[in-house]
């Protein structure tokens, strides 16, 4: 009864044995089966040249939906006031005002319908504004000298011209709204008296004038304005003064 108890543990220690290394042998033999794992490799190194933008060639296409900035405001470079400046002005008027007047004698006055004319050439120094020389003149058409009451001693051919600096600005300086003024030395040229009796007087004289126009290219605009002018000289003994008031058509080249 002994041995056989002994022999009974033995023979289990033995088969628990075995077992395990039927185990451990199976285990080793999947190991040595199993693919092996590559190696990882070195990532290539970044490339100077600038990538696309849009990258079907990589494993996970790519595109870039980054936006550049946007660039400033370009500024127009037509139909506005700025550089080189030329308008020329002509139209009817009226004397408001025309009088000779010297140290003897008595004075005589005139009025009537007037031919008016401008020639303006400047620069913008900045965009809306200019300035240069100016010839502003008027020449009478009708009317007479006349004393005071009211005797004809000639006909009326009294004649103006100014010469000088001028400045001109533009509320807009891409609208056509405009003011500007001039003062400069200024002639007066009559003959109050009948042939051979005329008067040339040297002096000041000067203009303030508002208009308007339309662009009708990108440096031409045509419009209209109004003129008022003054002016005074004097021929020895003789003054000569007139004011007056008068419509023009202008083209301006600016």
């Amino acid at each position: 009864m002994l041995k056989i108890g002994s022999t009974c543990p033995n023979r289990a220690l033995a088969g628990l044995l075995a077992l395990s290394a039927g185990v451990l042998i199976s285990g080793v033999a999947a190991a040595q089966d199993a693919p092996a794992v590559p190696a990882p490799e070195d990532e290539p190194a970044p490339s100077a040249e600038p990538e696309h933008k849009i990258q079907l060639t990589k494993k996970r296409p790519m595109i870039d939906l980054a936006t550049p900035t946007p660039a400033g405001p370009v500024g127009r470079t037509f139909h506005e006031h700025d550089g080189f400046t030329l308008r020329i002005n002509a139209g009817l008027g009226t004397l408001l005002s025309a009088k000779a007047s010297g140290d003897v004698g008595p004075s005589v006055e005139t009025g009537g319908l007037t031919l008016s004319y401008d020639l303006l050439i400047g620069g913008a120094p900045s965009p809306g504004f200019t300035l240069g020389g100016a010839l502003s003149g008027s020449m009478q058409l009708s009317g007479d000298w006349e004393l005071n009451s009211g005797l004809k001693v000639a006909s009326g051919n009294l004649n103006t011209i100014v010469i000088g600096p001028f400045a001109q600005g533009y509320p807009d300086p891409h609208g056509n709204l405009h003011f500007g003024g001039m003062l400069g030395l200024a002639r007066l040229g009559a003959d109050t008296s009948g042939p051979g009796d005329g008067l040339s007087a040297i002096g000041v004289g000067g203009a303030f004038w508002a208009g308007t126009g339309v662009w009708v290219a990108p440096d031409w605009s045509v419009g209209g304005l109004v003129r008022l002018d003054a002016a005074t000289g004097k021929d020895d003994d003789v003054s000569l003064t007139s004011v007056g008031l008068s419509v023009m058509f202008s083209v301006l080249y600016n």
